[in-house]
């Protein structure tokens, strides 16, 4: 059986924010052309199995599941789950991520029969908001420009993104360097002549990086100027690896590119 023909999809929200330790049910449901479904899974951000529903011999090209979560008892808590559906060989689905937001329990309320207040709507957790910084130089000057992550709920192994000057007839890349959290030999930077774009791949194998930790800073890039103008610099998180929290799971991410004027 081919993973082309093996799909799963839910009807909730991929992102849900609920109270802490709330129940929350959710419906998958897999095909297999091959009709050769074993069962559906639900796993926590490590790889743990939550929750399993075995397929009947009747569901072999079609199951369906209502699988449930029980949301942390943490309050403004980000959890990552997973979804696939594995067959009787053993083989697993691309898997589904939904992420849970935690806010904290409602407290019961008003007394003697009188009418309790409504509750205001949730303001949702915005995602990290990855950035390059803008800057300006001078023809045949230089400037160094920082990459960073404003916050890593769930802390940070690694990432790989692409960085490329828009407009390479007004500046060029000309180094990468990183802070002292990625070692070196865990870091890697991939020029493309004429350097108008690098790919950067990290992993942060001694995890200095810890979850909860706020303006996180990625990488140093250095531009030079070639003539007068401005460019924008493109920021990009969609790569194999993307950026991946502490276990290993991509994160969603807001991106906000950077620009340089050369003067």
């Amino acid at each position: 059986m081919e993973f082309d023909d093996f799909t799963v999809k839910s009807e909730e929200d991929l992102i849900r924010e609920v109270r802490s330790e709330e129940e929350i049910d959710v419906l998958l449901r897999a095909n297999d052309e091959d009709e050769n479904l074993s069962h559906l899974v639900l796993r926590d951000r490590h790889g743990d199995e939550i929750d399993r529903l075995e397929c009947l011999d009747s569901e072999l090209s079609q199951c369906e599941a209502l699988l449930k979560i029980t949301a942390s008892e943490r309050a403004d808590w980000t959890e990552e789950f997973s979804a696939v559906a594995v067959d009787r060989r053993q083989e697993e689905s691309v898997p589904i991520f939904m992420t849970i937001i935690t806010k904290k329990k409602r407290v019961g309320g008003g007394g003697g029969g009188g009418s309790s207040s409504s509750q205001p709507t949730p303001t949702p957790v915005p995602f990290p908001v990855v950035s390059l910084e803008k800057g300006q130089t001078s023809v045949g000057g230089t400037v160094e420009l920082t990459l960073k992550i404003d916050k890593v709920p769930n802390g940070l192994s690694g990432y790989e993104v692409k960085i490329s000057v828009a407009d390479p007839t007004v500046a060029t890349i000309t180094g990468v360097t990183f802070p002292p959290e990625f070692h070196e030999d865990y870091s890697h930077k991939l020029l493309s002549p004429p350097f108008s774009e690098v790919q950067l791949i990290v992993v942060d194998i001694f995890q200095e990086i810890q979850p909860g930790d706020t303006n996180v800073v990625l990488a140093f890039i250095t531009f030079e100027g070639l003539k007068q103008g401005v460019t924008s610099i493109a920021v990009s998180d969609d790569t194999d690896k993307g950026i991946q929290d502490e276990s290993a799971t991509i994160m969603r991410v807001t991106i906000t590119s950077g620009e340089l004027t050369v003067q």
